[in-house]
């Protein structure tokens, strides 16, 4: 998704930066993306549940002339800083286990084309 997306174009830009900012990065940067484009369903949603709208159409024109277009936006700060921290953590652990992953694979694979004989 989001994540990939920024950790290549931070690669392309920034070659010289270790994995684990640009993990950090990427996570903080794909987080404030992806909660941009969920916050407004969450927010109607959350509406529609607790029976302030009894559905998707009386919600959005609820939220627009009580609140305006920013009214799809209340609670975003609150589930960025939620979530930021959740998503930093999990994806530079990715890019932990993946790099050893591929370093051991490419160790075994090493070994099969010498001759050497590891055991798996």
């Amino acid at each position: 998704g989001l994540y990939e997306i920024y950790t290549q174009a931070l690669a392309d830009r920034l070659p010289n930066l270790p994995i684990l900012p640009r993990a950090m990065i990427a996570a903080v940067m794909g987080d404030l993306t992806g909660s941009f484009w969920l916050c407004p369903s969450e927010v109607l949603k959350q509406n529609i549940q607790s029976g302030t709208y009894a559905n998707v159409g009386s919600g959005v024109r609820g939220i627009v002339s009580s609140s305006g277009l920013g009214g799809f936006y209340r609670g975003y700060w609150g589930g960025v800083a939620r979530d930021v921290p959740f998503r930093v953590g999990q994806m530079c652990s990715y890019e932990f286990v993946k790099s050893r992953y591929l370093r051991r694979k490419s160790g075994l694979s090493a070994g099969r084309r010498t001759g050497d004989a590891r055991p798996e």
